[in-house]
């Protein structure tokens, strides 16, 4: 890392430090900490590690975990190993599917295009399904746009030929004072800033539903979180692939510590979205915006998806009465 992203690394720190004692200070320090990434990604793994050094003085925290109190229950700190059985322990139950959508779960129906033929895996005999499904990059567009791109990828995989800016400049809720939002409610600042941070379901779903009212289609996004991990392949064996919500590179989540949600929870610093495309024997394909992977095995993917709240949403074409 050269001298300069080095120098800014420090002052930093030092203006943190110097806000510390000052109250009212949150939109700042989030500011700092969008600084930081920024410079981190550039930097790479190097300026990756001053970089988390600075997080903390600048937030007076020594660790990159929740407070005890935040910390879900049986949740493990890191991923399985890769080797081992595919399956995730203990997982939610089942989210209801709404009237006249197919369940994929009970083979009823499909959702959205074909999938590809099943084809008989060439080392297990396992069956190996794979959607035709583009991926698109969020960069340099929308630099914290992954949820958006990746409503974006599957629409695109549907034959609607929208583009992932006109997505979420026009139908995305977003709000300005990210520090303060819900990402419930919308989309925690602007995704084409770097200066935002990141929306869970809610926000996505609105936003694919006003598009495709728009379009007049009968396609509609759901909300499907909560379901199983397991459950998550027939969805796409249906030729339905899912938007699924990561970490980055599937790691072990991290957290903000500048400014505090309104629920009293830390922000992700490095919540992410991908689209599950397929599966085989050993693991699952992806396509992910910001391309760190495109293929984990079930055991760390199934890991990654419940420890950031199995959330996740497909975009199906509801059944119709015969």
């Amino acid at each position: 890392m050269n001298k300069v992203r080095k120098s800014a690394l420090v002052a930093l720190a030092g203006l943190g430090l110097l806000l510390s004692g000052c109250d009212g200070v949150q939109p700042a320090l989030a500011e700092l900490e969008d600084a930081r990434r920024q410079l981190a990604i550039e930097a790479g793994q190097a300026g990756n590690e001053l970089a988390a050094a600075a997080q903390r003085m600048l937030s007076g925290w020594f660790t990159a975990s929740p407070p005890a109190a935040e910390e879900t229950a049986g949740t493990p700190e890191t991923p399985p190993p890769i080797e081992g059985a595919p399956g995730a322990q203990d997982a939610a139950p089942p989210a209801d599917i709404p009237a006249g959508l197919p369940d994929p779960a009970a083979g009823s129906g499909e959702a959205g295009q074909a999938p590809t033929q099943p084809a008989q895996d060439e080392t297990g005999g396992q069956e190996t399904v794979r959607l035709d499904v583009r991926n698109i990059l969020q960069n340099p567009e929308l630099p914290n746009g992954c949820e958006i791109t990746a409503a974006t990828i599957v629409l695109n995989y549907l034959g609607f030929p929208v583009d992932k800016v006109t997505m979420a400049e026009q139908y995305l809720p977003q709000q300005a004072e990210y520090w303060a939002t819900d990402p419930d409610e919308a989309f925690m600042g602007n995704p084409a800033y770097l200066l935002a941070y990141y929306c869970n379901p809610g926000p996505v779903v609105e936003a694919v539903n006003a598009y495709l009212d728009d379009q007049g289609s009968p396609y509609r996004a759901v909300d499907i979180s909560g379901t199983p991990a397991e459950e998550l392949y027939d969805w796409v064996a249906e030729g339905a692939p899912v938007i699924v919500w990561t970490t980055r590179g599937c790691m072990t989540p991290t957290y903000s510590t500048n400014f505090m949600m309104a629920d009293g929870s830390l922000p992700y610093s490095n919540s992410h979205c991908v689209v599950l495309t397929g599966f085989d024997s050993g693991g699952c394909y992806v396509a992910d915006p910001m391309y760190e992977f495109s293929y984990a095995s079930y055991d760390v993917f199934n890991w990654c998806y419940n420890v950031r709240g199995q959330y996740a949403v497909v975009i199906v074409e509801p059944q119709t009465e015969a």
